[in-house]
């Protein structure tokens, strides 16, 4: 199974993150309130349907210098310190879940938004 992964550098350069071509029905769907997809009315498995604030919920994307100070660590614990928080990877991606908001705020519904596994194959590699 493939996962394609969203870059989220390459959105944090435009004016406004949220015009971004990614949140458009050909990609991801639409940025804010129901999303709609290829496969209209998808619903999550508690009911109920995915949606997005765009913008809405404050967070950031990520810059090429959040992923060259990340990458540039030496050893684990230096990205999985909360102290060092240029560097704190989990600090940083959670921006990325407040900037698309809705469903990928919070922990239990964060997976359902199919930006999620996007992410993810982004943050995780």
């Amino acid at each position: 199974m493939a996962c394609p992964y969203w870059d989220p550098t390459l959105d944090n350069e435009l004016n406004n993150p949220s015009d971004s071509c990614l949140f458009t029905d050909k990609f991801a769907g639409n940025p804010n309130g129901k999303i709609e997809l290829p496969n209209d009315n998808w619903e999550h498995e508690e009911g109920g349907y995915v949606i997005r604030n765009v913008g809405g919920f404050g967070g950031e994307l990520l810059t090429k210098k959040n992923v060259y100070d990340v990458l540039s660590r030496k050893r684990h614990a230096q990205i999985t310190n909360s102290k060092s928080r240029h560097h704190f990877l989990e600090e940083l991606h959670g921006k990325c879940h407040s900037f698309v908001g809705g469903n990928m705020v919070k922990l239990i519904t964060a997976p359902q938004d199919p930006l999620f596994w996007n992410l993810h194959a982004f943050v995780d590699c």
